[in-house]
C-alpha cells in the first residue's frame, strides 16, 4: 500500500511540475529535460500537452456554434497555448 501512496504522490509531483513550467511558458525545456532520460515519458507528457490543447480548441468550436461565451477558453488558450 505504500508503495503504490508513494508513486502516485511521485506521479503527482511531476505532473504539477510540469504544470507549474507550462505556468512559466517552460514546458518545453521541461520535455526536453526529460526527454533525455525517459524519452517515454517526454512523449507522455507531449501528448497531454497536445490533448489539452486539442480538447480545449474542440470545446471552443462547440460553444462558439452554440452562441455561447468562449472568454474562459479563450484566456485559458491565450495564457498558455497562444491558440485562441
Amino acid at each position: 500500500m505504500s508503495k503504490l501512496l508513494f508513486e502516485r504522490n511521485m506521479f503527482q509531483k511531476l505532473i504539477d511540475t510540469f504544470f507549474k513550467a507550462k505556468s512559466k511558458g517552460n514546458e518545453d525545456q521541461f520535455i526536453s529535460k526529460i526527454k533525455y532520460t525517459n524519452p517515454e515519458l517526454s512523449k507522455a507528457f507531449k501528448d497531454l500537452d497536445d490533448s489539452i490543447v486539442s480538447g480545449q480548441l474542440k470545446l471552443k468550436s462547440v460553444l462558439q456554434k452554440r452562441g455561447l461565451d468562449t472568454t474562459e477558453i479563450d484566456a485559458f488558450l491565450d495564457k498558455y497555448y497562444d491558440k485562441a
